[in-house]
């Protein structure tokens, strides 16, 4: 995982292929590996949002299966899952994990045993925390991989209609943002970069 966090761009996919400009941007020898990667972070979830809630890994707050897994910082995972969770199975899988994980941390919150003496509110958003980190960076990496799509969709259709006007590249435009939007299911551009109304 830290190889992957400091060298994301061997799981990059580069969405801009035959452009002279970016030509250095290639993709990634492991681009293919990113929805088994997508598995594999979700069967680890405890330790993802360990390490994104800043805890140690000796720490009991955050059940795992097995032994924890040891992360560097919590740089690398941001980076790691921002590359993965591009690809639309691997952004399914870590986030029905990380969904299914925060609603389990809740249950414990709510019908466990405790001697806290912190109010019920305050622990359930303790609880959240973590989860509601990694649902805001699956949703950035959802909406890098959606603009990403749209910019090859409109570049290889400008590629092929070297006449295109402005007003036609903004009706291949509105095409693209559907088929991209399509392909991670509801959804729009514009919800995607936040730009909605």
């Amino acid at each position: 995982m830290a190889y992957f966090g400091d060298h994301p761009e061997s799981i990059r996919r580069n969405e801009n292929m035959g452009d002279e400009e970016l030509e250095d941007l290639k993709t990634g020898p492991l681009h293919a590996l990113r929805d088994s990667l997508g598995n594999i972070t979700a069967d680890y979830m405890g330790d993802f949002q360990r390490v994104m809630y800043g805890d140690d890994a000796s720490s009991d707050h955050f059940p795992v299966k097995g032994v924890p897994a040891v992360f560097e910082d919590s740089g690398q995972v941001q980076r790691f899952l921002v590359e993965v969770g591009q690809d639309p199975d691997a952004y399914a899988s870590i986030t029905s994990a990380q969904q299914a994980y925060t609603s389990m941390m809740v249950h414990e919150v709510v019908n466990g045993e405790s001697r806290s003496t912190v109010a019920l509110e305050q622990r359930i958003s303790n609880a959240v925390a973590p989860g509601a980190v990694i649902a805001g960076i699956m949703s950035e990496a959802r909406a890098d991989a959606t603009i990403d799509a749209i910019d090859e969709i409109v570049g290889r259709a400008l590629l092929n209609h070297s006449g295109t006007n402005s007003d036609t590249a903004l009706d291949i435009r509105e095409a693209a943002t559907t088929q991209a939007g399509n392909s991670y299911g509801e959804g729009s551009m514009r919800e995607a970069s936040g730009d909605a109304s």
